[in-house]
């Protein structure tokens, strides 16, 4: 019925762990998906052999060695034996409500074209091994995001959709930013339905850093509290990185648009189309969005960041209330 895919980092330091666990949860997922690792990092092809996944490693890279996303996905349908696919970070734990709500929305879509996509839970240290085989491994983690855990960001770790529904996919670096907010925006602008599921769907990604990323000055983080402590001056560092700006430039002429954006939104009663409560939120999203980045991935808009910033100073507030409102703590 579905293909899972992805692209692991290294299978090194907390990397190890975390996509260990993730990728491992995705085995447990009934009935059991496809799964394909694309890459040649370290760990993906010995990782694959261990669940039984299909390993792909040719994939198209940059100069920094981060692979591009319409070849990922491109080398994934290809080899993919089912119609039904999911894009999905090899960071983030699955649980057995993300086939349940699949096959809801497939039944409530039958004869569309559609996206799902979904928040993910961020906030909960998680550094030793689940133990799978333990029947309430579910429920542990469940307890730990309800008492733990936080919606830190709109964006999605996932995407399900059918085979083709991205025709042409700029080769934006996968995890360097742009790339998620195009994946959503592409098909809206063509009529789409784009779901978010996040109220249906558990997707949890561990605490973890920047510190991967080759082409930022990004130093490991090593202080937790709810999760990694990112520096600002490492995030600083990570936008300007030459990889954040080049999707930036790919990106141009799109809007950041992320779950919060999406034309309908899943319930546990039903799916419904975005409310305006929704619509507004999304704007001030990509309104805050757009100008927390551009300073640092256009180096010729720096000049003029004092006096776009006191301008939109006064509305500032509003916007990252709304935000934290949808993107905050986990009810």
């Amino acid at each position: 019925m579905l293909t899972l895919f992805s692209t692991p980092k290294a299978f090194r330091g907390r990397f190890k762990g975390i996509q260990e666990n993730a990728i491992r949860s995705w085995t447990r997922l009934q009935p059991r998906p496809d799964i394909i690792l694309l890459g040649v990092d370290e760990g993906t092809a010995e990782m694959a052999n261990e669940i039984g996944a299909l390993h792909l490693p040719n994939v198209a890279r940059n100069e920094y060695g981060t692979p591009l996303v319409n070849s990922i996905f491109a080398a994934a349908e290809s080899a993919s034996r089912h119609d039904l696919m999911c894009y999905i970070n090899a960071d983030i734990i699955l649980m057995s409500d993300f086939m349940e709500t699949l096959h809801r929305v497939c039944r409530i879509i039958s004869d569309e074209r559609f996206l799902i996509v979904g928040r993910k839970v961020v906030g909960i240290d998680i550094s030793q091994p689940i133990h799978f085989d333990a029947g309430d491994w579910e429920a542990q983690l469940k307890a730990r995001v309800a008492a733990e855990g936080r919606y830190g960001t709109t964006d999605s770790d996932y995407f399900v959709f059918q085979k083709g529904l991205w025709p042409k996919m700029p080769p934006f670096a996968i995890g360097r930013f742009y790339w998620s907010p195009w994946l959503v925006y592409n098909p809206m602008t063509r009529g789409i339905k784009v779901v978010d599921a996040t109220s249906m769907i558990t997707a949890v990604e561990p605490a973890h850093d920047y510190s991967h990323t080759p082409s930022a000055d990004i130093k490991p983080a090593h202080s937790f509290k709810r999760g990694v402590q990112i520096r600002s001056a490492d995030t600083r560092n990570f936008l300007t990185s030459p990889e954040v700006v080049n999707n930036a430039r790919l990106f141009r002429g799109c809007k950041y648009w992320t779950t919060v954006n999406s034309s309908h939104v899943l319930t546990a009663e039903r799916l419904a189309p975005s409310g305006w409560q929704r619509r507004m939120v999304g704007g001030l999203a990509v309104l805050d969005y757009n100008f927390a980045h551009a300073f640092y991935v256009n180096p010729s808009l720096r000049r003029y960041r004092v006096i776009v910033r006191g301008l939109y100073k006064p509305v500032r507030p509003l916007a990252r209330a709304l935000h934290r409102y949808v993107a905050g703590r986990k009810a």
